[in-house]
Parts: structure tokens; sequence; C-alpha cells
């Protein structure tokens, strides 16, 4: 485990040595939770740019990973769940959490496709979740159902062709899109909202 700085902010990584030899000497899949992707910089950009979208607010956290969104959330949020459907990716994002002495960050093992019923939010992070077809449904019933019960989304991805079909679903509920450069890689932000329910 060692502080890299990402966006401007210190964070605990794994060393991705050991992570390889891991996955060859295991029998599961490279840790995908394992190193800080480009949709993860361009979501905790947006919040050190916009803090305004999440200051005084709840906001939870799917498939955190390291959870870099969550430690930028908690400098102006209420309070931050971040969680991973892995633990192991947890125990780096509580001692980045420690590091920088927050103490509204809880982090959580959490698959999205049972979020627990009692967890209310009003934002939720998800950044680069569409990244395999075979969820992309359980996916968009999760992401559907949260705008139903009036969470924000805000979601960060690059353009991927397995996800047309799923962005496509949520384009209705856009209320802002926006696109940043990270690593040269074009990534797309989409902040989502239940209008008609808002106006009622």
């Amino acid at each position: 485990m060692h502080l890299i700085h990402e966006a401007g902010t210190a964070i605990y990584v794994p060393d991705i040595e050991q992570v390889r030899s891991a996955h060859v000497t295991g029998s599961d899949a490279f840790p995908f939770w394992a190193k800080i992707w480009e949709s993860s910089t361009a979501m905790a950009l947006l919040l050190q740019e916009r803090p305004e979208l999440i200051t005084g607010k709840t906001v939870l956290e799917l498939a955190g990973g390291l959870g870099l969104p969550s430690i930028i959330a908690a400098q102006h949020a209420v309070k931050v769940v971040c969680s991973d459907v892995f633990a192991e990716p947890l125990e780096f994002v509580t001692a980045t959490a420690i590091h920088h002495h927050l103490n509204n960050l809880e982090c959580r093992v959490i698959d999205f496709r049972d979020i627990p019923t009692e967890l209310q939010t009003d934002i939720v992070l998800l950044s680069d979740v569409n990244y395999d077809g075979s969820l992309l449904a359980e996916l968009q019933r999760t992401v559907h159902s949260l705008l139903r019960k009036g969470a924000v989304v805000i979601l960060a991805t690059p353009q991927r062709i397995v996800a047309r079909d799923f962005i496509s679903s949520l384009l209705p509920y856009c209320s802002e899109q926006l696109e940043k450069r990270v690593n040269d890689t074009a990534i797309h932000l989409y902040i989502l909202r239940n209008i008609d329910q808002e106006k009622s």
C-alpha cells in the first residue's frame, strides 16, 4: 500500500506488482478495483469544480473501487458511503479517509444489484460501471430505481459500444452532459434527475 496523488488528492493504492502476482497464482479474475480509472478521475475533477452538487448532501458511491470520488465528496457532503462488491478495495479507501481525517465517510460491501432498502441517499456516483455487457440490464434497473426514489445519479463513462443502449435509456433523465479528457481518454459525465418527480 502506498500513497499517490490523483486529481490533486492523496490516495492509497495497492502495489500493482503484488496484485498481479496474486492474480497469477490465484483463480480470481484480475481485480478491476486495483487501479484508478480515468472515469474515476473525471468524476473527482467534476466534484472539485462543482462542489455545489454534493455540498450538504448524503452521497453513495457504487462499485467505488479505490474510492477517489468518495474522498473528494466527503470534503463537502454531510455523509458519504463508499461501496464495492469486494471488501479488499475498501481497506484502501478507509486508509485514505483516515489520512485525510474524514470522519463522515463509511465503507460498506454492497452489490449494486441489491442495495439495502434502508440506505437513503441524495446523490449516487457511478464511475465506469457499464463495461460488462452481462450486467447492463441489472445496472439499468438499479439506476432507474434510484432515480424513481428521487436520487440524483452522476455517471462517468468512456464511450463504450457495449453500453450504447444503456446510455440511451438514461438520456431522458439527463439534465446535464459534460466531457473531460483524462490521459487522452474522453470521459462523458451525465447528471441524471427524475425531473417529473422534482416538479411534483
